[in-house]
């Protein structure tokens, strides 16, 4: 099982480095290509709508997932949660298409219907359609399967986005319409090649009533926790427009792409974690949970943390080289952005632990939490200094601190949760004491290389002084895991194993 599970992460995390790295280049090509105003207004409807879903799916993309976890009935699980989705499809579209005109200037702030219908298409099939057809290969151990489709569509997705920055065809609409085009063609490669035989097809005639009932107890405490969650990822997007604008959006959209890449572990453990954590579950095997979980946990804040430590001091460059002059001005939201994966990835690791044992209701009270301080707390750091309630007026940067904090408050207690209840030596302090340590060594490492920078005539020093402040970070992450292994998820005698093995 460990080398499965090792195998399955080893290849999604190759798969995820090139499909993410590929569109993380696309989304860089067209924020240069729109502006930073054009690419804010296409950030914010797809944002919106992101918002929408976490009402609308209600908690039931983690039943479902957690269901086939568990190879009871998988078949009848996909047809019925296909069911659902296409519902949704079909009500989100035809509210759009007959919402009054005036709510739906006022929801979207201007766009045209036309505009916001494309976007809820292309979020639909890159978010929605996309994460049903990961979690069925996923729950059959496809990970393989799956994961190489999403890098070949990555790669084409490239491709088309650099056709249309080359042929002056690059607009927002166009990018919805690919989006769309491109989804339906994975989805019907999909249905052709799938082996459906791999479901447990369990009883000839599922029970649809008990199967319904099911998710209906699963997903009850969920409800009051999507709606909380639509509140505030809208509301956040919504406040950040109407108080900075469109550039600001854009700014912090490019700043959360970043914070996107630097989750690339945890994404790629993710599902394979939340797997075995539930079939633990299944076999009461706490021994098996709790190791999981410890080792899992150490290492995706270690790699979160250490990339953000390392690339935060760095943020202007990183936007000069990569998304243009135009952007330059985001440099102090990409830092925080760049900082908040460490919590974030933990958060993502806390949800499925919650979720893959079936205890949604403690996940959402305390995610409630975060929930209700998170949109008074937005709206202090974005409205204006002279509003009827006043507020700080800090655009992109405010929101991106607010994020940050109340996620790193919310994890905290999350993590004390599941410590008691695996019985897990990760202590309180841990998170705090590593982070501060990579902090500490990210800026020593930026400080060395800025005054090697200095010391050359170079074309861009603010390039050259990234470049040196690899080789001593690099050496100071290899002293934390030599000295302090427990720090990575490891022990002495795993990275002694490493090194013969490396040596040999």
């Amino acid at each position: 099982m460990s080398d499965s599970i090792l195998r399955r992460f080893g290849s999604t995390l190759m798969t995820n480095a090139i499909s993410s790295g590929v569109s993380f280049t696309a989304t860089l090509i067209i924020a240069r290509g729109l502006g930073p105003q054009i690419f804010g207004d296409y950030a914010f409807l797809i944002a919106s709508f992101a918002a929408l879903n976490t009402w609308l799916e209600l908690g039931t993309p983690t039943a479902f997932y957690t269901f086939l976890s568990k190879s009871r009935d998988a078949r009848a699980h996909a047809a019925l949660y296909l069911a659902w989705l296409a519902f949704r499809l079909v009500l989100v579209a035809a509210a759009i298409a007959l919402l009054p005109h005036q709510w739906l200037d006022r929801v979207w702030l201007g766009h045209s219907r036309g505009l916001v219908l494309g976007a809820f298409g292309a979020f639909f099939a890159s978010v929605v359609v996309r994460g049903y057809l990961v979690q069925l290969a996923e729950s059959t151990r496809k990970t393989v399967f799956i994961q190489s489709a999403i890098a070949v569509l990555s790669l084409t997705h490239l491709t088309l986005v650099v056709f249309l920055r080359l042929s002056g065809m690059l607009s927002v609409p166009a990018l919805f319409g690919l989006i769309v085009f491109e989804y339906a063609v994975l989805a019907s490669w999909f249905a052709l090649r799938f082996d459906r035989g791999l479901l447990d097809s369990g009883a000839e005639t599922p029970d649809w009533r008990a199967l319904t009932a099911r998710y209906a107890k699963y997903c009850a405490p969920l409800a009051l926790y999507a709606a909380l969650g639509f509140v505030a990822d809208f509301g956040d997007r919504w406040l950040l427009q109407r108080f900075g604008g469109s550039v600001q959006q854009g700014y912090f959209s490019l700043g959360y792409q970043f914070a996107t890449i630097a989750l690339l572990t945890t994404t790629s453990l993710l599902n394979i974690f939340w797997k075995e954590i539930a079939a633990a579950e299944e076999l009461a095997d706490r021994a098996r949970a709790r190791d999981l979980y410890n080792r899992a946990s150490r290492l995706l804040f270690f790699v979160a943390a250490a990339g953000g430590c390392f690339l935060a001091p760095h943020s202007r460059a990183l936007l000069n080289v990569t998304a243009g002059a135009g952007f330059s001005d985001a440099a102090p939201v990409l830092a925080l952005m760049l900082l908040y994966p460490a919590f974030q990835s933990l958060s993502q690791l806390n949800g499925a632990f919650f979720y893959a044992t079936e205890d949604t209701r403690t996940h959402v009270s305390i995610s409630s939490i975060g929930l209700a301080v998170g949109l008074p707390l937005t709206y202090l750091t974005l409205a204006p200094r002279d509003a009827a309630i006043p507020g700080l007026a800090l655009g992109a940067v405010g929101l991106a601190a607010r994020l940050w904090l109340v996620q790193a408050a919310i994890v905290s207690l999350q993590c004390a949760v599941v410590r008691r209840r695996l019985g897990s030596e990760i202590g309180p302090s841990y998170h705090w004491v590593t982070l501060f340590l990579l902090g500490s060594l990210g800026a020593a490492a930026a400080a060395f290389g800025n005054l090697a920078s200095r010391g050359l005539v170079l074309a861009r020093p603010d390039l050259w002084a990234v470049l040196f402040s690899i080789v001593p970070f690099i050496a100071g992450l290899a002293a934390l895991a030599w000295f302090f292994p427990s720090r990575v998820g490891a022990d002495r005698a795993h990275i002694d194993r490493i090194l013969r093995w490396r040596l040999s």
